[in-house]
């Protein structure tokens, strides 16, 4: 008697993905021209084989309320600094540039990240959203892996946070576990048709002896 066993087995590496999101400022808080700061957030060091899926910082209803100087716009400049410092408010005056770009020790290749500005109109509540991606994405996650990250703000004008600024992050870990599929449906399908006519061959084959 001859048997045909047929098989499938599909074996993969399982993948853990987990968010997580993290409040810079929270509802009510108020930020001021005159000022730089710097917010430093501790995080649990990511683990050996974690990597970050996405990153995303979300500016939720932000309101100008107070006009900056002559000459001066409502932007809002931030960044991502990647020296640990504590928690800070600089006295930085008003500028038409971003601070941290352009005042040591925040400022050279390594030191910070730009990541971007909004110009606000005044009394209008908005809401944006940056996505790290390139060498910033690269730089949060080894921000991420030694256990804290800093993300840097320098207002023109007055901003009142109504809603918050968070930092999202999605992380992958790779579990190093293997995962058996069982066979998919036209697989199955196809097993037993295969069992049915070998079984339909043997019989005939004992029918004729």
């Amino acid at each position: 008697m001859k048997r045909i066993i047929l098989a499938g087995i599909m074996v993969g590496i399982a993948n853990w993905a987990q968010a997580t999101a993290i409040t810079i400022l929270p509802t009510g808080s108020v930020i001021s021209g005159p000022y730089s700061y710097i917010y430093n957030e501790a995080v649990t060091p990511l683990a050996s084989g974690t990597t970050i899926a996405s990153a995303s910082l979300v500016f939720n209803n932000i309101e100008l309320t107070v006009n900056g100087p002559a000459n001066i716009p409502n932007t809002l400049f931030y960044d991502l600094i990647n020296v640990s410092y504590a928690s800070k408010t600089i006295s930085s005056g008003e500028s038409t540039t971003d601070y941290f770009q352009n005042t040591a020790p925040y400022d050279g290749k390594g030191v910070s990240d730009s990541l971007g500005s909004e110009t606000l109109k005044l009394n209008k509540t908005v809401s944006w959203t940056y996505t790290f991606s390139g060498q910033a994405l690269a730089d949060l996650l080894t921000d991420l892996q030694k256990g804290s990250f800093d993300i840097g703000l320098d207002p023109n004008c007055v901003y009142d946070i109504k809603g918050s600024i968070a930092l999202d992050f999605t992380t992958t870990t790779n579990t190093g576990k293997t995962v058996v599929s069982a066979p998919d449906a036209t697989m199955t399908a196809s097993m037993l048709a295969f069992s049915f006519l070998g079984l339909l061959a043997f019989r005939r084959k004992l029918c004729l002896n």
